[in-house]
């Protein structure tokens, strides 16, 4: 499993709408969107002001999933997972995104459980072959 991404074996809208904000640059009208289909979804509680892990502020969200895990030897041990979401207050990008183990699943260890932890950035420039700063 790679840091940051849904652990569940059945992919769903917020692993999808975090693999499609980490790897690639989203247009603003496109991040307007994407947060209003969260915010219209009854699972997804807003947490309130945060700061990420680089000290940056911005709105937390999460989302709990229950589900199969990916790679679990034992066929329908489900677990529980909840996605914390950090949103750049100014321009509603995604900041950071935490998949934490509740209950279930075959890791070892205390619950809570932390699965990855992904701190994203974005710049843009003016051409493919300008660095960013």
């Amino acid at each position: 499993m790679s840091s940051g991404r849904n652990p569940l074996r059945t992919p769903s809208l917020y692993d999808g709408m975090e693999g499609l904000w980490s790897g690639q640059a989203v247009e603003p009208s496109v991040r307007a969107a994407r947060l209003r289909l969260l915010d219209s979804k009854p699972e997804v509680r807003v947490v309130g002001p945060t700061t990420d892990r680089l000290g940056r502020p911005g709105p937390a969200v999460t989302v709990t999933e229950t589900g199969e895990f990916r790679g679990d030897p034992v066929q329908g041990r489900a677990g529980v997972v909840e996605h914390e979401l950090v949103f750049d207050q100014r321009t509603g990008g995604l900041l950071a995104h935490e998949p934490v183990l509740l209950d279930g699943g075959e890791h070892a260890g205390p619950r809570p459980l932390s699965l990855g932890h992904e701190m994203l950035t974005a710049t843009r420039v003016g051409s493919t072959d300008e660095r960013p700063r």
